[in-house]
């Protein structure tokens, strides 16, 4: 029988591990190639070296003390928290996480299922979730496939150094689960979306309340212009009085609707958070949509913004009012 072992990579395993990795380099292989196997990224052989020296994942499958595949992973505290990568899984991930950067499989072997039990090896050595990166561009759907029998779940992509397209996916640990109660999870769920759905029924009727005194003051200068002339200082006088209540009023209920956006913003993170638990349970994201990178510049709902314009626009226009009205005095 074939001896199989899998063991922490070693300096005298470097040439061994470049060599694979020029085999399966993303920029050096056919397009047809690349719809097979595992793809890596251009590595030098000083950062194999520096990996070798610095990562504590960092493994290589020997058969018949040949090394036939690695693979390498980051733990958190060793990614450099500015890359991309590193924001995007934050903000998925609960807690620590595992990175796997490379696997690599001598490409005649493949059928052999050295990848499945590199990944196996991993999964047990590591009580945190475990993250990857899959080049969507080419597709290779043979990888695609492979991780998802694995149990791995898509969660975002994004455009790497390279200009290609990536998909970060994710694999859910169970020893990473907290024990959760599925019926008091759904029920804080429930309440959480009324509270948010409550939160933002109560800045639209504050938006009405203020339509409403708006249009009550016109009204009352509009009936005031058909009594008495608009020239007489008496109207001009009590028009610049309307136009401080208005100036007041949207002052008012500008503070109002700015702080009522922040407790929706509030509102919606706890239905955020809590269907990120259910995300973990095998549910799916609802509230909280992926977005890819060509798409950044709508993220963000317009919706807060013309909640917090309308009373800065009503002031201005009071403001222009009580303007006029002085300049006639």
């Amino acid at each position: 029988m074939t001896n199989t072992i899998i063991r922490k990579a070693q300096m005298s395993d470097l040439p061994d591990i470049v060599k694979l990795a020029k085999e399966n380099n993303l920029d050096r292989i056919s397009t047809a190639s690349q719809q097979k196997g595992f793809l890596v990224s251009n590595f030098s052989m000083e950062q194999y070296e520096q990996c070798i020296q610095q990562n504590e994942l960092f493994f290589v499958i020997e058969v018949a003390q040949v090394v036939r595949g690695f693979l390498l992973a980051y733990r958190k505290h060793e990614l450099d928290s500015t890359s991309l990568i590193y924001r995007k899984i934050m903000k998925h991930a609960k807690d620590d996480f595992t990175l796997i950067k490379q696997i690599c499989i001598e490409r005649n072997s493949h059928q052999h299922g050295y990848g499945s039990r590199l990944y196996d090896y991993i999964m047990l050595n590591t009580e945190h979730d475990i993250y990857l990166a899959i080049v969507l561009e080419p597709i290779n759907k043979a990888s695609i496939n492979f991780h998802f029998k694995l149990g791995f779940k898509q969660i975002s992509t994004f455009i790497g150094e390279d200009q290609k397209k990536r998909g970060i996916s994710y694999w859910n640990n169970p020893q990473s689960v907290p024990t959760y109660d599925p019926s008091i999870i759904l029920q804080q769920y429930e309440v959480a979306m009324e509270l948010y759905k409550h939160e933002d029924q109560l800045n639209w009727s504050k938006i009405n309340h203020l339509l409403y005194v708006t249009g009550g003051l016109f009204a009352v200068v509009s009936f005031l212009s058909n009594v008495i002339s608009p020239e007489d200082t008496f109207f001009l006088y009590f028009l610049s009085v309307i136009s401080g209540v208005g100036i007041l009023a949207s002052y008012m209920f500008n503070i109002a609707i700015s702080n009522g956006v922040i407790y929706l913003q509030r509102r919606k993170q706890s239905v955020v958070d809590i269907e990120k638990i259910l995300v973990h349970m095998g549910g799916y994201k609802v509230v909280s949509v992926n977005y890819d990178q060509l798409e950044k510049h709508y993220k963000r709902s317009p919706t807060t913004n013309v909640m917090k314009m309308i009373p800065k626009g009503i002031g201005i226009i009071w403001c222009c009012v009580l303007l006029v009205t002085l300049m006639y005095y």
